[in-house]
This record gives structure tokens, sequence and C-alpha cells, in this order.
């Protein structure tokens, strides 16, 4: 049989973490100039931060809760297919002519004011809670992708990385 390509009509939505103590969030602009533009839904979660403040100081929970609110708005879409390149093919048999095959592209933004220190501070809570990182690789990962981030041990410490890393095998 031969392949068919399969149309596919992508949705996107933003999850906008606010990590800023300082100022003012503009995500009701940006949801106004998402929905404009794409018809996108742009959800919005606040968790304030000082600037440098060490993440300790922040109670576990809190990020737990922010990672699970995360987690809920990902799976609360009803389109559940996630395709990499936007591209699928199946044989002929499987679909017929002008069938659509529906994508989710979930956009996550952790934003602080400098962006060096909370966003990608609290982003690496994440991959790790999300089990995506693990405390072996994360500072490879960080150097990599973020060379000039400042999160050094008393930001970051190394206790915080290893309870965050282990958080989910233990609840789950």
């Amino acid at each position: 049989m031969c392949q068919k390509k399969i149309p596919s009509l992508v949705h996107y939505q933003i999850i906008v973490v606010d990590l800023a103590a300082e100022i003012s969030s503009h995500a009701h602009n940006l949801r106004i100039a998402a929905n404009g533009i794409m018809n996108t839904p742009v959800h919005y979660l606040y968790l304030p931060l000082l600037d440098l403040q060490p993440l300790n100081d922040v109670l576990l929970q809190d990020y737990i809760n922010l990672f699970q609110q995360i987690e809920a708005l990902s799976q609360s879409v009803e389109i559940q297919a996630i395709t990499a390149n936007n591209e699928s093919w199946v044989e002929d048999s499987q679909v017929e002519d002008n069938q659509v095959k529906d994508s989710l592209i979930t956009l996550i933004n952790f934003h602080c004011v400098m962006g060096l220190s909370r966003s990608i501070g609290v982003q690496v809570l994440y991959l790790l809670y999300c089990g995506t990182l693990t405390v072996y690789n994360y500072q490879s990962w960080v150097e990599q992708h973020y060379p000039q981030a400042h999160l050094k041990g008393a930001y970051l410490p190394k206790s915080l990385v290893e309870t965050m890393a282990n958080y989910k095998s233990v609840t789950c």
C-alpha cells in the first residue's frame, strides 16, 4: 500500500510562568495579541520570586503546586495527539480523503526580568520534576543551553535538585 500524507491541524497553547516580583505583568496584552493573531489560548501562572533569592527559600509545595498547574493545563486540552514535526504518515486504508490529524503544541515560557537566574532555575526544577533532567545531567544542560546563567550552588542548592528529581518517583 502506498502511504498518504494526512493534513495536520496544529493547535497551540501558551503557558506563561511569571516569576518576576519587581514588575507588573503584561499577560493580559499577550493574551489579547495571541487570540487576535492566531486564536491561541494563553494561560498565565504567577510565582513571584525576588531577584537572586535562593530557590530553596521557596516552599517545595509552592513549586509542586505550580508544576501540577502546568501539567493540568497541558492535559486539559482535548487534542492529545502530539507530533514533533507536524507531519504524519499512515496507510491509505486507515485514512479517508480529507481527514485531518490534530496535534497540540504547548509552549511554556518561564520568565523573569533578566532571564539569568529565576526563569532558568525554575525551568531546571520543572524539568527535574518531569524526569526530563536528572541530578547527573542538569548542570551540563544548563551550560549547553544557558551558558551565562547564574545558578551557583547557593542559588540552586544540590539538596533542592535532588528533592525535586526524586519527588515524582516518591509520589507517583
